[in-house]
């Protein structure tokens, strides 16, 4: 049993402005890892799910399956050495808050970041912010190639809940914290002890209000920690 208590955060609208899918996408398009074809369909899946012709689910699946068939071929550390220097440079629109709730929360917690983005821009976040870790969807690579397929996706609700479920036994359920902004993050929430719910999301408001769980939003963070810290 680990000493340290255990922190699950999403990515994407919890710590992070938006989608870094597509801000990256863009990127790897002009550094020449990713052609125009597949970028055009990345920005189709994203502009269907704007207009609310796709849900959720379905708009995180198609944009994996899109992204990784367009990476076929490609090097994965070349891949993961970009989303560095992406989240380094342009690329890092995290909130202003969150290196301020990091530094807090690692003096109590491992802190594991769980998205729905490919293990490369997991991996990149992680040690932008030298985080204990990452679970991520994950693009198949074999010998730092990339084949085109997907190995595993946390497109789905209740993917997270699954992936995280290994920490969750690992960890003291006691002071465990996990931060999400959207109904896929639900299983999850409901897997520590305190849930905290970011942003404005309508139908993960009203679910948290059922449970009674924590709703801030992204300024609110580092007081909402301080207060779960000293109960």
């Amino acid at each position: 049993m680990n000493e340290k208590k255990l922190a699950l955060a999403d990515i994407d609208g919890t710590l992070y402005k938006g989608f870094m899918l597509l801000p990256f996408a863009s990127f790897q398009k002009e550094e020449g890892l990713l052609n125009q074809t597949v970028f055009d369909q990345i920005n189709l899946d994203v502009q269907r799910y704007k207009n609310k012709e796709w849900d959720y689910e379905t708009f995180a699946e198609k944009v994996l399956i899109d992204w990784s068939r367009g990476l076929k071929g490609f090097s994965y550390s070349k891949t993961l050495d970009q989303a560095k220097l992406f989240l380094q440079g342009l690329g890092n629109v995290f909130y202003p808050e969150t290196e301020g709730l990091i530094i807090l929360l690692n003096r109590t917690h491992d802190i594991f970041f769980v998205t729905g983005e490919p293990q490369f821009l997991g991996q990149a976040s992680c040690e932008l912010f030298k985080i204990r870790g990452h679970i991520s969807s994950e693009f198949e690579v074999d010998k730092d190639i990339f084949t085109g397929n997907i190995l595993r996706s946390l497109a789905k609700r209740g993917d997270k809940q699954k992936a995280v479920d290994h920490l969750i036994k690992e960890y003291p359920f006691r002071g465990s914290i996990s931060f999400g902004d959207s109904p896929g993050d639900i299983e999850m929430l409901e897997s520590t002890q305190y849930a905290v719910c970011v942003g404005q999301n309508d139908v993960l408001m009203k679910y948290a209000q059922t449970k009674n769980w924590i709703i801030a939003q992204p300024e609110q963070l580092i007081d909402v920690v301080k207060n779960i810290t000293l109960c």
